[in-house]
């Protein structure tokens, strides 16, 4: 086995730091640390844990205190344990805050009452959605000038819940135009995780298995165990809402598994839809009602743009070729009009079925428990309730997460010079860069230095320190205690209209698009900003109180600050300037080095592999992953630079040994804790899953693969040249 104590002995008798955090930090790196595994053969082996899902379930449990415990004992625990300063313009209107989640809250942990209610409050909506079709002559195609009415009218209504079905409208920065919102049309999700499900004769099996329960017992006659048969009988009745037998159950199951399996096979791979260039395609209202003539687009765009605000003139496909089949597709006469309704009706079920009964739920849990190789069981009512109050509230919710696990201003002011020492070493790697002309070097410095930093919590748009801006940033979400449906509805026509509202107003760049509690972290292109909130500010990932664990520091959060730095510049985001805008700045040359390096590392990791059910092995896409994988090792070189820099001027104090880690060099530290925070478990079903979806490399692979490259973990841990942490052949581009 490598050994970690020779390449450390000239440092062997520094001082032990046996402060508390520094002791339950070693105690916390003893329990997640395999030494009998050699680093040099399987690094991800040797440090194994899973941080994020821990951080996330830790912070899931701190907001559902605060949801269950009175307004005064949250700003008691506030002051005790953070001595946070939040600003409180308004202490009554802080405490109605609060009072509003809460009642929200309540409304979804009340299961008596909506198990009464069975899958019944979702009969309604249904029905509405499907009322447009009732004077259309079902056995006829879709492309019937009457169909297409229909269709634009249950599109809208969809589009208000907002479900995504045949097509994807979006509105956001427009690539080109970073101060102006645009509309982007696009292909859709689909009711399985990704088009490659549907291709598998088994998997589409099961599939229907899984539709014919969850029909059955959603819209059935009758559902065994379901509190509201003779309820749903009267509503549907009333709604005009036709239930299904058993074989009208299976029946329709039956159409929507080919349906899906007709529209999987004319959507694009994912991997060919990252390039935000090939996405970027404008089109005028007229092309878009030429070329596809599916739907009344004018009619649906001046349903959801704002009265006082024109119909934009320009908008953005963002995969014509998905849009040109479907049109095709429409066009053919293969679509009638039934089978398009019963895939609204189906779409939309499933989409509001997380507000209904236990039962319902249940079965439709039963779907996503198959994909992910589980046992089909609800998570605890508390848990659901508390991650749709977050959901639905995120920056509200947010405000007290922070006060009770974050220090406030001073805490975030620190946090911003951490954020400027990472900045500083990726600026100055530039010069490092042989294959960069000078052109392309000093408009890349120039980008670098335009990159804005947010931490730990927004202070705009709303300010999550002030009560009286989040009350009226929510004010339009209305909530009824006595219904967690209407809560569900209400809370997702509020954020349609907040997103719709952007049209024709200028792009606010002080929006976070994370909640201050979330263990995430993003760079966002188009705003040319990273953004780190506060969920990810605490250990392993980062302790605030101490020198001696800044090699934690600097491996955990360090690591994810260079990750979204690098961001900036891998496959898509280097595509975009200092201003954010969408344009080719590189020269032709520099394009081709860069394009030439990452060939090393597309087919590095695709040949990596995980396995899935049945022993089955599957190929890690390096394509689709490229920019993942680049951000990964290009964080882990920034982030160690910068701490070599703190290491040779506090030395002192940094270099500090842990206690029952004497042994252990802050660099060996450093490494261990990058290994500690990104490892993570996962069934065969969901690693199969995350191949097909997931544009981050599995957890080994990102582990294993950046420290393979990194020459100075060989040098750290002395492993051999041609050793498996050590290869021969190692893939650099930042």
């Amino acid at each position: 086995m490598a050994s970690v104590t020779a390449a450390t002995a000239a440092t062997a008798n520094r001082a032990v730091c046996w402060s508390p955090e520094c002791t339950e930090a070693a105690a916390a790196i003893l329990k997640d640390i395999d030494m009998n595994v050699d680093p040099c053969t399987d690094f991800y082996q040797y440090t194994s844990i899973g941080t994020f899902t821990t951080l996330r379930s830790d912070a899931l449990k701190v907001l559902n205190w605060v949801l269950e415990s009175s307004y005064e004992d949250v700003m008691q625990l506030a002051k005790n344990t953070t001595g946070s300063t939040a600003v409180t313009d308004d202490d009554e209107i802080d405490q109605e805050n609060l009072a509003r989640m809460q009642r929200y809250y309540r409304s979804c942990m009340d299961e008596l009452t909506i198990d009464e209610m069975g899958p019944t409050p979702m009969y309604k909506g249904l029905a509405t959605m499907l009322a447009p079709f009732a004077t259309v002559n079902h056995s006829l195609p879709l492309i019937q000038p009457d169909a297409i009415q229909a269709f634009t009218s249950a599109m809208i209504l969809l589009g208000e819940d907002p479900t995504e079905v045949f097509i994807d409208v979006s509105i956001g920065t427009d690539d080109q135009r970073p101060d102006q919102h645009s509309i982007s049309l696009g292909q859709p999700s689909l009711i399985l995780p990704s088009r490659e499900y549907y291709s598998d004769p088994t998997m589409m099996e099961k599939f229907r298995e899984q539709l014919v329960n969850i029909l059955s017992t959603a819209l059935g006659e009758e559902a065994p165990e379901l509190l509201a048969n003779d309820k749903r009988a009267d509503e549907s009745s009333e709604h005009e809402l036709t239930l299904l037998n058993d074989e009208a159950a299976k029946s329709l199951a039956e159409r929507i598994v080919k349906l899906e399996t007709r529209l999987a096979e004319l959507m694009m791979a994912k991997q060919d839809i990252l390039d935000p260039i090939s996405s970027y395609n404008p089109m005028s209202l007229s092309q878009i009602e030429q070329q596809y003539p599916i739907m009344n687009w004018t009619a649906y765009f001046r349903h959801f743009v704002p009265s006082s605000v024109d119909v934009p003139s320009r908008f953005i496909v963002t995969t014509p070729k998905y849009l040109d089949r479907l049109t095709a597709w429409f066009q053919s006469g293969e679509l009638t009009v039934s089978d398009v309704k019963d895939y609204l009706l189906v779409r939309m079920m499933l989409h509001k079925a997380v507000a209904v009964d236990n039962v319902t739920r249940s079965a439709v849990q039963g779907l996503n428990a198959m994909l992910s190789g589980t046992v089909n069981t609800l998570p605890k009512r508390s848990r659901t309730c508390t991650k749709r109050v977050s959901e639905n509230f995120g920056q509200l919710m947010g405000r007290y997460f922070v006060m009770l696990k974050f220090g406030g201003e001073d805490e975030r002011n620190k946090v911003g010079q951490f954020l400027d020492l990472i900045h500083g070493a990726w600026l100055d790697r530039l010069a490092l860069i042989d294959w960069l002309d000078e052109k392309t070097r000093q408009k890349a410095i120039e980008k670098v230095n335009a990159i804005r930093h947010k931490a730990a919590y927004n202070i705009q748009s709303p300010d999550v320190r002030s009560p009286a801006s989040l009350r009226d940033y929510f004010s339009g979400i209305d909530i009824d205690e006595q219904s967690f449906y209407e809560n569900e509805r209400s809370s997702a026509a509020w954020q349609v209209r907040n997103a719709w509202r952007r049209i024709g107003q200028p792009v606010d760049k002080s929006e976070w698009f994370m909640t201050p509690h979330e263990v995430n972290a993003y760079y966002s292109p188009s705003f040319n900003e990273i953004v780190i909130p506060s969920g990810i500010l605490r250990p392993p990932f980062y302790y605030s109180s101490s020198d001696a664990l800044a090699a934690l520091n600097y491996g955990g959060v360090g690591v994810v600050i260079g990750h979204e730095l690098t961001h900036a510049f891998d496959d898509s985001g280097r595509l975009y300037d200092a201003q954010g805008r969408l344009m080719q700045w590189w020269t032709n040359d520099t394009t081709a080095q860069f394009e030439e390096k990452s060939q090393c590392f597309v087919s590095q990791y695709s040949n990596f592999t995980v396995e899935g059910p049945n022993q089955t092995m599957y190929h890690v896409n390096g394509k689709m992953t490229l920019g993942e994988n680049l951000a990964d090792n290009g964080g882990l070189s920034a982030a160690w630079m910068a701490f070599q820099r703190q290491l040779a001027n506090h030395g002192d104090t940094m270099a500090m040994r842990l206690p029952g880690l004497e042994h252990l060099s802050p660099e060996a530290l450093f490494f261990i804790n990058f290994g500690r925070v990104w490892c993570g478990q996962l069934r065969p079903e969901m690693a199969v899953q995350k191949i097909h979806v997931d544009v981050h490399s599995p957890a080994r692979v990102r582990v294993n693969a950046a420290v393979q490259n990194s020459v100075e973990f060989a040098q750290t841990f002395q492993c051999a040249s041609g050793t498996p942490m050590n290869p021969d052949t190692k893939c650099r581009i930042w």
